[in-house]
């Protein structure tokens, strides 16, 4: 039972404060941004990838099957 105390001793609670309306507008955008340029990337590659290089988009050409 010593030890059951004991590591209820060593667990604190810890308080958090809530995010002011500034620092969670803030987040939104700095999240905001880093999807719009993953998005742009993907787009860019899925564009590049079927058009210049040739692969179907679907992964299989099945037309190209005999």
């Amino acid at each position: 039972m010593h030890a059951a105390q004991s590591e209820q001793s060593e667990t604190q609670i810890v308080k958090t404060q809530k995010l002011k309306m500034s620092e969670k507008l803030t987040f939104g955008i700095g999240d905001f941004g880093a999807n719009y340029s993953w998005t742009f990337i993907a787009s860019f590659l899925t564009i590049y990838m079927t058009d210049t290089v040739g692969i179907s988009a679907g992964g299989w050409d099945i037309t190209s099957q005999k």
